[in-house]
């Protein structure tokens, strides 16, 4: 219908007509592209607060993940300090039997959390990162997950373990494995302290595996360190996140 009238108005020459048809159909087409832009960043804006939630829950799960792993660590080095005192006094073995083939088992264990930044990858592999509109918090996870990453190539080699490993191939049983693996708590293993002072004795004869105790005991040192960090990182993050998030609530 308007341009109907906007080539009736040319034929007649009708400029003024002309001219006001002409901006009407302009302010239309201004106006669409305006409710367009509206209804995209309205979209967008709606995508932001559903990955800024998943980033809070992912984050939330790795948290987990780290302080298990932190309990982990600090049963690793508890089972260095064990062996090093058995192997000093032998007889203390007959006095705890049952923490004799858990610290010998324990002691190597993987404890670096596994970070997977499920998100955060997404985010970066479909292009979509710039949907969080705060540069801050993009230079954040970033950081965050890079210090990671960075940890993760000293606290993730397994070289001391390995070496550890095969020193004390074959001190314990197939039955003492399983049931250090099964148990639910370090008394619930089941060992005679004759079996468990052999065990010590037959330790003590492996230099070898004396000898990676230090090594081990720093790595999982250096692996809480960097996990105490971590769970700072993810705190703020958490907390920049929700702050976010009711922004986002408070502006619609």
């Amino acid at each position: 219908m308007i341009l109907g009238r906007f080539a009736a108005a040319l034929r007649r020459q009708d400029w003024f007509m002309v001219l006001i048809e002409f901006v009407i159909v302009a302010a239309g087409i201004l106006f669409a592209l305006q409710v367009d832009q509206w209804s995209q960043d309205r979209s967008q804006r709606t995508l932001e607060r559903e990955y800024l939630a998943r980033l809070v829950e992912d984050l939330e799960i790795e948290r987990a993940h780290m302080a298990a792993t932190l309990r982990s660590n600090d049963n690793r080095i508890d089972a260095v300090r064990r062996l090093e005192a058995f192997a000093r006094n032998p007889e203390l073995a007959a006095e705890t039997p049952s923490v004799v083939p858990w610290a010998i088992e324990t002691v190597s264990w993987r404890a670096f959390p596994n970070i997977n930044a499920f998100v955060f990858r997404e985010l970066q592999s479909t292009g979509r990162l710039t949907l969080i509109r705060s540069v801050g918090l993009r230079r954040a996870l970033a950081e965050h997950y890079a210090e990671i990453e960075h940890d993760a190539r000293v606290g993730e080699d397994l070289s001391a373990q390995r070496r550890y490993e095969a020193a004390v191939a074959g001190l314990a049983t197939t039955d003492e494995l399983l049931a250090v693996e099964n148990a639910a708590s370090i008394a619930a293993i089941e060992i005679a302290p004759e079996r468990a002072l052999e065990m010590v004795e037959a330790l003590i004869a492996r230099p070898a595996a004396l000898a990676e105790l230090p090594t081990l005991a720093q790595h999982h040192a250096f692996n809480r360190r960097a996990i105490d960090d971590m769970q700072a990182r993810t705190d703020a993050l958490i907390e920049q996140i929700r702050l976010l998030l009711g922004q986002a609530e408070s502006d619609g």
